[in-house]
């Protein structure tokens, strides 16, 4: 019973399947996997996601301001295949990159100036930065 409360927390805080369900970029099963998929990063990385609860709330909303439906449709649905690919054939990590990657990309763009970042969350982005670029390196 624990487990299926968390994954309903994880379901809704899961922003940015959140923000593409609502906008129609993903179908329901899109986002049952997605969202699922943050059970496990929650067991193996649970910094990043209280971090990722807390600050892509505010980052989706600048999001969404800023961009039309068309443009989040072109940054979006790529990532979204692949990373759904990742998942359904077990490569867990490799979604996990995917999904970091779009979190720096998105916070590279829209918080350049790191406004929307707590104290926390900031340092938190900063070592996530810095563990994907020292993996870029390493590849």
């Amino acid at each position: 019973m624990e487990n299926q409360l968390n994954l309903n927390e994880i379901e809704s805080k899961s922003w940015i399947c959140n923000y593409l369900e609502k906008k129609g970029i993903i179908n329901k099963k899109e986002f049952f996997i997605l969202s699922r998929f943050g059970a496990w990063v929650t067991e193996n990385y649970p910094l990043i996601i209280k971090a990722y609860w807390s600050y892509l709330e505010k980052l989706m909303e600048k999001f969404d301001n800023e961009e039309s439906l068309e443009n989040s449709k072109k940054i979006f649905r790529p990532w979204v295949d692949e990373t759904i690919n990742y998942i359904k054939s077990s490569q867990y990590n490799r979604a996990y990159h995917s999904f970091c990657m779009m979190v720096i990309f998105l916070t590279e763009k829209y918080n350049s100036n790191h406004e929307l970042f707590s104290k926390k969350e900031l340092e938190v982005y900063l070592g996530l930065k810095k563990s994907i670029e020292d993996r870029r390196i390493l590849v």
